[in-house]
């Protein structure tokens, strides 16, 4: 039988500076937060919106200029135009009551959604179903009807579609892929 001495089965006792194996919590949280400062300054640089976001973006804003002139109509009793600039690729609301100097709150509201710039991406492309794609216009008319182009933006094979019905004044917007 073999006999081993006991003195080499008990470790001998450490020293505290040899006892220290493993990571503080404080250490951990110092090194999650530089993870995440690099992580958040790396996103901010290199991303960008996803293509989809940038298109849906820009279709809700127009959206949102065109029923800004359907309100305006019906509140003013008068003919509203919402037109696009090519050169500024800029549609605005026309003659608009939130254009004069006034400090209500509702009017500075409503100056939010008078106006819109599209994106100044290369890909984005703005497209009128009319013969008067030079200077495309809507036209809102105080008994709540309308007339307009269709307008159609892409953006790397996303495609929305957005047109004001004559009857109700309605913005419509459709969403289409491109194959």
């Amino acid at each position: 039988m073999c006999h081993i001495p006991i003195s080499e089965t008990i470790k001998p006792k450490m020293s505290p500076a040899e006892v220290k194996s493993s990571f503080t919590l404080m250490e951990l949280t110092v090194v999650i937060a530089i993870m995440a400062i690099i992580g958040t300054v790396a996103l901010t640089a290199f991303g960008k919106k996803p293509t989809f976001v940038v298109i849906d973006d820009a279709a809700n804003n127009i959206e949102a200029v065109l029923l800004q002139g359907s309100i305006e109509s019906l509140a003013q009793g008068k003919l509203v135009s919402v037109t696009y600039s090519p050169k500024n690729k800029l549609i605005s609301v026309q003659n608009s009551s939130a254009e004069a100097d006034s400090s209500s709150m509702e009017e500075k509201a409503a100056s939010k959604y008078s106006s819109y710039k599209l994106p100044e991406e290369e890909d984005f492309e703005v497209e009128f179903s009319s013969s008067l794609k030079d200077d495309p216009c809507f036209n809102f008319f105080p008994d709540g009807t309308a007339n307009g182009p269709e307008l159609v933006i892409k953006y790397k094979g996303h495609v929305y579609s957005l047109y004001v019905s004559p009857l109700t004044g309605m913005v419509i917007k459709n969403y289409t892929a491109e194959e």
